[in-house]
């Protein structure tokens, strides 16, 4: 053997040898992490910063930094709004992100959300964390755009820098350890891969061993590339790259959703390691199309949590009206929904009872309930559905607003109106006693002059007896075996209010109920009844009657046998409705304008049985109107009493006192001369009679409560001295300059309403 010249014929070549003792475990473990930290760390940044410039670039997008929070949860102080500056700023809807100047202040962009559009084309905005909306209305051309993307967190070190130095430090000093860190992610890696840094220069180095165990190939593969970071763009690149676009192409076209992981495969087949030069040589080759197989399972899972997240903070801006099940829309609560407001009366005393279907957010706490100014207090839990307010007068229109409550958030309110009227409180429906008796007393507000009418109905139709001074109008006996109905009525004497009248048949199961009704002619108070009676139904059908004046009152009373519910025809109003016992009894009226045949009517029970009962049209007095007698006494003097013809006619219909009378005519004749226009042609109400006057006021509230109607006995109307016009078409207008001249003045809030005031 030939010896090398100057070696030792016994020198022998020194291998080292690597050895994994627990220490380097221990340091493997820690490199590890901290590689795989720092790396994470800074590719956020890498990803955050692309959702930014990719938009910008490719969409003309401009970011607009977050620096409040007037719009959290949706958008926090710190996150990037990428603002569509070719957005139609005239036709933007209700629930839109917004980016515009703020009229208040110069140099100040403000993001807020639209929550109305006004009827000048301005728009009112709010931020999801406030509970009212912006003060001042927003034009059109004070919009810099309309929210498309949201990317969070990106610009928190800026804010950092101008609100927190302290903070900005921290990160500035560790986004440079994370960098240093990764760019000398091979020196940290080599002895853990089995590489040898402190070889000799001219010496002989061992064979270098593979790297043993997931944790040092996983270290490997971190440290391939030309240099670090750019072995983590060309290994991740691509597929990021393609994630943003693919999601950014889905937001802003619509049908690519199912396309998008098709272009991530072919931009990037093999996930990490695309040598975008050999691309074309490996094509026709034939080694591409082998090798399109599923992304490795990193890039796929990056790609598929870009382009949800992408969408995800794009829909952010999607108004809540137009995409409810979003979860990510606008952070409002829900409000309450199907509010209603529903009456009932103790005599003249109203209750109002507020129903609603709870709020869909489910974290509500309750709901703020006001009446108008007044505060009715925090309605909880969120999952309520009512509320009775007791304290509401007669006569009175009132607003209801009720809001969803979450901690300081609210919800947009609903509200309800109710005027209440309790004028003519329901009748008390009587039973029968173990003795066979119904005693009923006569309302306290019961007038001299007023037909008293009782309904009863029972199951024995044998020795039936009435109180002195009452007379039996009508009967139907033997329905359903010995069930019956009786009718029975007297005027109304001194001394009737308030005492009470027996009933009595023989013992069985019954019920009755007594009404009250005025302006009814005294000597013939019923111009046509009707009877009907049915064994088994649920379809109530009361047979006709026939008027023989316009405007005549029409009486239906219903009894069945059995506890239930009757629903009145429709347009009858119902004066008493209940269960007595084991029977229920309806009584309700209507107005028929038309004189002759009234046509049947038509009530439904929620049960079938045996029931009978009748229909009425009652007789109104000479030139007066029957109507049912209101709780309200009437008032001293003649208001509302004038005989009809004591005045003057201006129409066929429509009566005022003879000065008022002839100084109306002559204001019509100027108003003729000037427009072309006929005051008489535009009367919609002159002489009011007091009845009359108590139902504007039960529908319209009276004037001292905010509401439109005068108390009755106090209108001018019912002197004969007010009129009620259309004052459309600039009548209006000529009244307020010319009708001071004839006498004629209006009062405020009402400008249809003249009074001859001389």
């Amino acid at each position: 053997m030939t010896e090398m010249a100057g070696a030792s014929p016994d020198a022998t070549v020194s291998v080292p040898v690597v050895s994994r003792s627990r220490p380097d475990n221990r340091l493997l473990w820690r490199r590890v992490v901290v590689l795989v930290a720092a790396a994470t760390y800074l590719w956020v940044l890498v990803c955050l910063a692309l959702w930014v410039l990719g938009p910008m670039v490719g969409f003309r997008w401009q970011p607009v930094m977050i620096d409040a929070g007037s719009m959290t949860p949706a958008i926090n102080p710190g996150d990037v709004v990428l603002v569509d500056t070719d957005a139609d700023v005239d036709d933007l809807s209700p629930g839109t992100v917004i980016t515009f100047e703020d009229p208040a202040w110069d140099d100040l962009l403000v993001t807020h959300r639209i929550v109305e559009q006004l009827d000048d084309g301005a728009y009112r905005t709010r931020g999801d964390g406030s509970a009212v909306a912006d003060s001042t209305s927003i034009q059109p051309e004070a919009i810099l755009g309309s929210g498309r993307l949201l990317v969070p967190f990106i610009g928190l070190p800026m804010l950092w820098v101008d609100q927190d130095p302290t903070a900005a430090g921290v990160w500035v000093l560790m986004t440079l350890t994370a960098w240093l860190v990764v760019a000398r992610v091979k020196e940290l890696a080599r002895p853990l891969t089995g590489g040898d840094a402190d070889a000799p220069a001219g010496g002989t180095s061992a064979r270098r061993r593979r790297p043993r165990g997931r944790i040092a190939r996983a270290a490997r593969r971190v440290s391939g590339g030309p240099t670090p970071i750019a072995g983590l763009v060309r290994r991740w690149g691509p597929t990021t790259l393609s994630a943003v676009t693919a999601g950014l192409l889905v937001t802003e076209l619509g049908p690519l959703p199912i396309a998008w992981p098709l272009f991530i495969l072919l931009v990037d087949p093999c996930g990490p390691h695309l040598p975008i030069g050999r691309w074309h040589r490996r094509w026709r080759e034939g080694r591409v199309t082998r090798r399109l197989a599923p992304a490795p399972l990193g890039g796929t899972a990056l790609s598929v949590v870009m382009v949800v997240v992408t969408l995800a903070s794009t829909a952010t801006f999607v108004a809540a009206s137009a995409n409810p099940t979003n979860s990510f829309a606008a952070a409002t609560l829900a409000p309450p929904t199907n509010l209603t407001a529903t009456q009932s009366c103790s005599g003249t005393t109203p209750t109002v009872t507020l129903n609603w279907t709870p709020t869909a957010s489910p974290d509500a706490d309750g709901y703020s309930l006001t009446r108008g100014a007044t505060n009715l207090g925090p309605v909880t839990p969120g999952t309520a559905s009512s509320h009775v307010d007791t304290g509401t007068a007669n006569n009175t229109a009132y607003t209801w607003t009720l809001t969803t409550l979450d901690g300081d958030w609210t919800s947009t309110p609903a509200t309800v109106s109710l005027t209440t009227n309790c004028s003519v409180p329901l009748s008390a429906i009587v039973a029968q006693n173990a003795s066979g008796e119904y005693p009923m007393t006569v309302p306290s507000y019961v007038q001299v002059g007023d037909l008293l009418v009782v309904f009863l109905g029972a199951d024995e139709h044998q020795n039936h007896s009435a109180p002195a001074g009452w007379t039996l109008h009508r009967s139907k006996d033997a329905f359903a075996s010995n069930q019956f109905v009786r009718l029975w009525y007297r005027i109304a004497t001194a001394g009737d209010a308030g005492t009470t009248q027996t009933f009595t048949v023989r013992a069985g199961v019954g019920a009755a109920t007594m009404l009250v009704y005025d302006g009814v002619d005294q000597s013939s108070p019923f111009v046509s009844t009707s009877d009907h009676q049915d064994p088994s139904t649920a379809t109530l059908v009361q047979n006709e009657v026939t008027t023989a004046d316009p405007d005549t009152t029409v009486v239906g009373l219903w009894f069945q046998s059995t506890s239930t519910t009757i629903t009145p025809p429709g347009g009858m109003a119902v004066r008493a409705q209940g269960t007595a016992g084991t029977r229920t009894i309806l009584a309700a009226d209507e107005v028929v304008a038309a004189v002759g045949p009234t046509g049947t009517r038509t009530a439904t029970s929620a049960a079938s049985s045996a029931w009978g009962g009748f229909l009425v049209a009652l007789r109104p007095a000479s030139g007066g109107f029957a109507s049912v007698r209101s709780a309200i006494p009437p008032a001293d003097g003649r208001n509302g009493r004038l005989d009809p013809d004591a005045l003057a006619s201006i129409t066929d219909h429509h009566r005022l006192q003879g000065d008022a009378a002839v100084a109306f005519l002559s204001m019509d004749a100027a108003i003729q001369a000037d427009l072309g226009l006929s005051l008489t042609d535009r009367i919609t109400d002159s002489y009011r009679t007091y009845e009359q006057q108590v139902d504007v006021a039960a529908r319209k509230g009276l004037y001292s409560q905010g509401g439109l109607a005068a108390t009755p006995g106090t209108s001018n109307h019912g002197m004969g001295r007010a009129v009620d016009l259309d004052v459309s078409g600039g009548v209006g207008q000529w009244l307020v300059d010319n009708a001071g001249r004839y006498g004629f003045r209006t009062i405020p809030r009402e400008p249809w309403h003249w009074e001859y005031v001389r």
